[in-house]
């Protein structure tokens, strides 16, 4: 049992049924060897199998059955109409029945044991090779937090179909799975998943044995939205709609080689990121990287990338750090697509100065965070340079309540909010954005263009809102763009999807320039000045640190505002119906 789900036994009895509950932990065990290893352990010897004979007989059944890998009947329902429930399992077992926890690990045990041994071959040949480890070496194995199919990464994506085809995808029955996933696409609950639309693509890819090119996508995806150290996986999939659309897009083409998306689920968490990255470098295939989507894990995997000579395109790094980080590498490997913060910082400065003729600022950030410092840094010399004051920088370190009579006690006219999306910081930002309820004006970067700010925020404290981004779909230079995207998702997209969807069209028109491509001649393409991409921002050029070249695309920063539409709802709309012109910073 330990083998299967990494805990031991004790913690897995249901003090209620006295049996153990494990299958939701061993996602990847099919339904037949579930239910034999649940008969093996039974309390009672008329519900365990009568011999040795029976239970090879059962294994060689399973063994031989093409029963897809399902979820188990004691899985908890993580979704009921629209509410999560948490469940958890017991870990104190103090006042278990401990005569029956000695039933369980002796008599079922046993018995267990006595099966393995008998039929310990068949078993191997079951077992997937996750679980079994070093016993059992994996075809292709990419780690525990990268796939091209074998496995699903995000959370609560899973449908029948999704996991028949990825049981399909890992066993190698690349039709099997190609048709299982188009099914999982097509379903009500898969329009919107990313994650379906790259696996389909790339089991099209190895079912037809098409030349491909390969790039991974580095995102947080799996991580606990109650886990104060973690981003949720909403921002890691909006990146991934971007890289799903424009793989999608390409690979609809008749002929020429396709590409290949590896998912990598960094968690947002720098030791993670580093790990991904050492996992990703190794791949022989892998051509570039669209990630990280923080600028902390950006920088964090970013030496790691450099050393190996491994292109890495961020959509979604905007911290000055990384600017530096290129100058101080030739040949440069790290490209983003989105401008850096002294855009956005000039962008609200210049909005506060110009526009809403307030000098006087009190400022929310974290300066633990790489980003929320960068931005604020910015953000503190192009106000000032302009005439304004911060007369508060501590706001972010007090409660929402003594932030407000902070910025009232020193005459503060607006809040400037620059939280990461630490997830405390983040709920800490919401707070003081419903508490203020529209007292002062309150602008941000981008971060705040978030669904929870639409969800969470109330309707009149979100009206106050100022938000500086790097793009709007009412707002595309390239008009095609969110329509085809609303057309495939169901909806509009965020600034981050178009940014991952620029970061992959750079990477798509740079592999389409040679006819054999190594990772030194993709990073010599993109640092070429005369290299050029369009995509949904316009046409995308580099500097040689990697920044996005403004002076020749001419990308623009949108400032938005949050209005109530006919039906009620909070949204994101541009502050003018023209692109609110920026003058490019020093």
């Amino acid at each position: 049992m330990y083998l299967l789900t990494g805990r031991h036994p004790s913690e897995l009895i249901n003090s209620k049924t006295n049996q153990l509950t494990w299958r939701n932990l061993a996602p990847r065990i099919s339904i037949g060897l579930a239910q034999l290893i649940d008969d093996l352990m039974a309390s009672s010897p008329a519900d365990r199998p009568r011999n040795s004979q029976e239970i090879r007989q059962r294994i060689q059944a399973i063994a031989n059955s093409d029963e897809p890998v399902k979820l188990a009947n004691n899985k908890p329902n993580l979704v009921n109409n629209n509410t999560f429930e948490i469940t958890q399992f017991p870990t104190n077992i103090t006042n278990l029945p401990h005569k029956s926890i000695v039933n369980i690990w002796l008599v079922g045990g046993a018995t267990l044991l006595l099966g393995l041994g008998l039929a310990g071959t068949l078993l191997y040949r079951i077992l997937p090779c996750e679980i079994l480890g070093h016993f059992k070496s994996c075809p292709d194995a990419i780690g525990e937090h990268l796939s091209y199919g074998e496995k699903i990464l995000t959370p609560l994506s899973e449908t029948p179909e999704k996991q028949k085809g990825v049981e399909a995808f890992q066993s190698g029955k690349y039709d099997k799975a190609v048709d299982w996933l188009k099914k999982a696409w097509s379903s009500e609950q898969g329009k919107r998943d990313p994650e379906t639309l790259i696996y389909l693509n790339n089991a099209r890819i190895e079912a037809q044995k098409a030349q491909s090119y390969t790039i991974a996508v580095a995102v947080p995806l799996d991580t606990n939205p109650l886990d104060n150290s973690s981003e949720g996986s909403y921002p890691g999939l909006e990146v991934l709609r971007g890289v799903a659309q424009a793989q999608d897009e390409f690979n609809q083409q008749p002929n020429g080689a396709r590409i290949k998306v590896l998912i990598a689920d960094d968690a947002n968490n720098s030791e993670q990121a580093k790990k991904v990255a050492e996992a990703l470098v190794k791949q022989e295939k892998l051509l570039a990287v669209v990630g990280q989507y923080t600028s902390d894990s950006t920088l964090a995997a970013a030496d790691i990338y450099q050393k190996n000579q491994l292109v890495f395109v961020s959509p979604t790094s905007t911290s000055e750090e990384l600017s530096n980080f290129g100058k101080s590498h030739q040949p440069n490997f790290f490209f983003r697509t989105v401008l850096s913060d002294r855009f956005t910082a000039q962008a609200l400065a210049q909005y506060l100065n110009k526009q809403a003729n307030q000098q006087k600022a009190a400022v929310f950030y974290n300066p633990r965070s790489k980003y929320s410092k960068s931005i604020f840094k910015e953000f503190s010399s192009r106000f000032k340079a302009n005439g304004g004051k911060i007369v508060d920088d501590s706001l972010g370190r007090v409660s929402p309540v003594k932030a407000l009579n902070q910025a009232a006690k020193k005459e503060a006219k607006v809040l400037v909010l620059f939280p990461n999306t630490q997830r405390g910081v983040w709920n800490q930002t919401l707070k003081l954005i419903n508490t203020n309820d529209c007292k002062y004006l309150v602008i941000g970067g981008d971060t705040l263009y978030n669904s929870e700010i639409l969800d969470v925020v109330s309707k009149k404290a979100a009206q106050c809102l100022v938000i500086a981004v790097p793009w709007h779909s009412m707002d595309s230079p390239n008009q095609e763009f969110p329509q085809a995207a609303e057309k495939l998702w169901g909806g509009s997209v965020s600034w981050r999807t178009a940014l991952a969807y620029d970061a992959t069209q750079v990477l798509i028109k740079a592999l389409q320039t040679k006819n054999q491509l190594s990772r030194k001649t993709l990073q010599q393409v993109l640092a070429n000045p005369n290299f050029q991409a369009n995509g949904a921002t316009g046409t995308i050029q580099f500097h040689s640190n990697g920044d996005r070249n403004d002076q020749e695309s001419k990308p623009t920063t949108k400032l938005v505002k949050l209005v109530v539409n006919k039906q009620g709802n909070l949204m994101f709309v541009p502050l003018d119906t023209m692109p609110y012109v920026i003058n490019s910073p020093p």
